[in-house]
């Protein structure tokens, strides 16, 4: 770490997955380091009030505006696209690993396999860089974003954001795949709400995401999960396990935007998207859950137990000019 942190003088931190254990630990190093933390949503730590002057709000996108040297990875493999880009566009960037795997996520970087509760002992001094204007910048750019979610309460990433505020505190919500690990990074709610946030992408892709929703879903507490329309598409029989579970009540948020719409922003022809007319209300029949179908986030939630399935409906042309008008907040 002494060695790493000789060389680079401007680090990003990026936290990917944290257990429980090793938040604590983590948060008091971090506080003690004092850069920029971009910290995904399961580290647990996006919304810690301890670290809010370190935090990243704004987005991903600021982290190419050539603010940094160098970075240092902390809990699991992070899932923002940024870390890929360190494989090419960033190549020449040191990073460091500090994780009790022995896996670094890339095919290179400098790998720590530590004990993460060794942390609270590990000597640290504060980074002596002025980051104020690059702050400055995430707070306004932020403050854009947050305009955007109020514009278009219709589009995808502002149902996020709603629905992100309305869950019961404490509750575990698990993400899957790609776009909704996205949105909920960037629009989901800053409250420190203390849910447990569970994500699958990457080697796992689109295949088998309900069931492990099902598998990692707690008795005795909410469980919700978000996913998109082709992801629970790809997994209908999902369901069956839960005669097998009858102490799990769980809500599954389906965002139907008829197709996968994140190619809609990468491509130009229509074959990428695998567009439908598919509803998932038969299929809700289908397993005797409780079904309801939003084209707005309500303003709280009816109390239920058992299963539910929840159809997100959002407006594809609010979704659409909330993401042209989100890219040219970067250019």
């Amino acid at each position: 770490m002494k060695t790493f942190l000789s060389k680079v003088k401007r680090p990003l931190v990026i936290v990917g997955s944290l257990s429980p254990q090793d938040r604590g630990p983590v948060q008091n190093f971090l506080a003690r380091l004092q850069v920029p933390i971009y910290a995904e949503a399961p580290s647990g730590l996006r919304e810690s009030p301890l670290l809010k002057n370190y935090l990243i709000h704004s987005s991903e996108n600021i982290l190419h505006d050539g603010h940094f040297d160098g970075v240092i990875r902390m809990g699991g493999v992070p899932t923002l696209r940024f870390w890929r880009d360190l494989e090419k566009k960033y190549i020449n960037w040191p990073v460091l690993n500090l994780n009790s795997l022995p896996f670094s996520g890339l095919s290179r970087g400098v790998i720590e396999p530590i004990n993460l509760s060794c942390l609270n002992e590990m000597d640290v001094e504060a980074n002596k860089e002025d980051w104020k204007s690059f702050f400055d910048l995430d707070q306004k750019k932020y403050r854009e974003v947050l305009n955007l979610l109020e514009e278009e309460k219709q589009s995808e990433a502002s149902m996020i954001h709603q629905l992100s505020s309305l869950l019961p505190k404490k509750s575990r919500v698990y993400l899957g795949n790609s776009l909704p690990i996205r949105e909920w990074d960037l629009a989901a709610t800053r409250e420190c709400r203390e849910f447990e946030i569970g994500v699958s992408r990457g080697v796992n892709g689109i295949d088998g995401q309900l069931s492990t929703f099902y598998g990692w879903a707690s008795p005795g507490q909410e469980n919700w999960a978000i996913l998109g329309d082709l992801t629970t598409l790809y997994d209908l029989a999902a369901p069956w396990i839960l005669p097998q579970l009858p102490q799990i009540s769980t809500h599954v948020v389906v965002i139907n935007n008829k197709g996968g719409q994140f190619f809609s922003r990468l491509f130009e022809s229509k074959l990428f998207l695998n567009e439908h007319q598919i509803s998932f209300k038969d299929w809700a029949r289908m397993w005797s859950f409780e079904y309801e179908c939003w084209d707005a986030i309500p303003d709280k939630l009816a109390k239920k137990n058992g299963h539910q399935i929840i159809e997100l409906l959002p407006d594809p042309e609010a979704s659409q000019r909330f993401w042209k008008s989100y890219e040219a907040m970067w250019i």
